[in-house]
């Protein structure tokens, strides 16, 4: 079994991430924010969790995003407030 891998709070810009098959990403953040990952891949079964618990805008911002067959990006917030460009 895969461990989840959570990044809470504001972080610097990422070039590349992939989560790999059956593997799990958080973001967790509790304050507007803006993300910025250039390259984001999620593999077949992968999955990219958006958290947040307050009224937050969550903006991820990149150049490519890649979901594989099976895999999703997921908003796990009361307010829905997310944009992804």
């Amino acid at each position: 079994m895969k461990s989840p891998v959570t990044f809470a709070g504001h972080f610097r810009a990422m070039e590349n991430i992939t989560v790999n098959a059956r593997c799990n990403l958080t973001i967790d953040h509790h304050e507007p924010t803006t993300n910025v990952i250039n390259n984001l891949d999620i593999k077949t079964f992968g999955s990219v969790n958006v958290f947040t618990e307050d009224e937050a805008l969550t903006t991820l911002q990149g150049t490519t995003l890649t979901v594989r067959s099976g895999a999703k990006v997921s908003l796990l917030t009361l307010w829905n407030y997310c944009i992804i460009h």
